[in-house]
């Protein structure tokens, strides 16, 4: 499908649907592996679609930079070549080990933390020696597993004018001239970069406030004397596919609290639903998480959502599932501003005590007044 602005030209894709809250069960290597895998089955289709074809075959269409996402997705590079324009590198995370050394990213193991661990940048010698296995097992897979199917795709997906002549998948590597890093030091762990890596961790902040809240809505949020709780997994993981158990959890734990709770919840209704329990498929976070009435997050541990309660200062629970997820809950804990809970050891105790201890410890309820205004 294709939306058009008279500046902007939009091709949107269907996405695959999985069900990633079982990936938690999967171990770092592997789950490494089918995230790759993952990415180059979204490379594939993307590449494939005729609107994708049909755009990049468009002789009259051209550009002053090409901006791309490289996290595991180096074969756009390639429109740096179609276009003849400088290219601008988007890392949506912490690069991975690949991307750093293709760019010239220090990337030591003895104090740069892998974010597929739960490791800090103050390591143990044990620590150390398994981040360091971790990379290498990396740059082994990328090497070995993928490197020969990325450049295959390469030249078979392109079609556009002149693409025989695109250079292979290292040497277009070297060509880019910028790279933007959703990351900063102020809300993970620190590492240096080169000068032409800039982390831009909280360009997507808006204001705190919006004219296009509805009035309902708004009203609600105004009205909670008692204070409001927001809980969502993010866009990609959907909390129907939680177990009934872990749900019913939730649902026991929020029925006891006097705070309203926001439950980010994509299928249907919930059985058993409190009174104090509001569900729906999509809520304004940023507005929410700002509301002087928020008192916490329940989150994923997802790292735009880390960096908007840091920014507000919200204290959170997080439930981490995959990727970066537990790594941004060790900075969490680290810096004492929320608590992690892991869904194999989720019942109404654990539940009930982290509440009441982000809720009701001074610890917490004095973060968010402690901030620089």
């Amino acid at each position: 499908m294709i939306h058009t602005t008279p500046n902007v030209q939009q091709i949107k894709i269907q996405r695959i649907r999985q069900n990633l809250v079982d990936i938690r069960h999967t171990y770092r290597v592997s789950n490494m592996i089918n995230v790759q895998r993952s990415m180059m089955k979204t490379l594939k289709r993307t590449l494939m679609l005729n609107e994708t074809r049909t755009f990049l075959n468009n002789t009259r269409n051209s550009f002053d930079v090409v901006l791309v996402e490289c996290w595991y997705s180096d074969v756009y590079l390639a429109l740096g070549h179609r276009y003849s324009a400088p290219t601008v590198c988007l890392s949506p995370m912490t690069p991975p080990v690949t991307l750093s050394q293709s760019l010239g990213i220090p990337d030591h193991p003895a104090y740069v933390p892998s974010f597929w661990l739960r490791y800090s940048d103050f390591m143990s010698f044990s620590e150390r020696l398994y981040n360091t296995a971790i990379a290498v097992a990396e740059l082994i897979v990328s090497k070995v597993v993928f490197h020969y199917e990325n450049q295959k795709m390469l030249v078979d997906l392109y079609t556009y004018p002149g693409h025989q002549n695109c250079p292979p998948l290292d040497e277009l590597r070297r060509t880019v001239q910028l790279t933007l890093v959703n990351g900063h030091y102020s809300v993970s762990y620190p590492r240096p970069y080169p000068s032409n890596v800039v982390q831009v961790a909280g360009m997507h902040m808006r204001s705190k406030t919006s004219t296009s809240v509805d009035k309902k809505f708004k009203a609600l949020l105004d009205g909670a004397i008692h204070g409001v709780i927001y809980f969502s997994f993010g866009s990609n993981l959907k909390m129907s596919d939680l177990a009934e158990r872990d749900v019913q959890v939730f649902v026991e734990s929020f029925r006891k609290l006097k705070q309203i709770v926001l439950w980010k919840w994509e299928n249907g209704t919930i059985a058993n639903q409190p009174d104090n329990v509001y569900i729906d498929k999509w809520f304004p976070q940023q507005y929410i998480l700002s509301h002087k009435n928020c008192k916490l997050f329940i989150t994923h541990g997802g790292y735009h959502s880390l960096v908007e309660a840091l920014h507000i200062g919200l204290p959170l629970i997080g439930f981490p599932f995959y990727t970066d997820q537990y790594y941004n809950m060790r900075f969490v804990i680290e810096n004492g501003f929320g608590i992690e809970i892991s869904l194999e050891h989720l019942n109404l105790k654990v539940l009930d005590d982290a509440l009441g201890n982000i809720l009701n410890n001074i610890s917490y309820t004095l973060f968010r007044t402690t901030l620089p205004t």
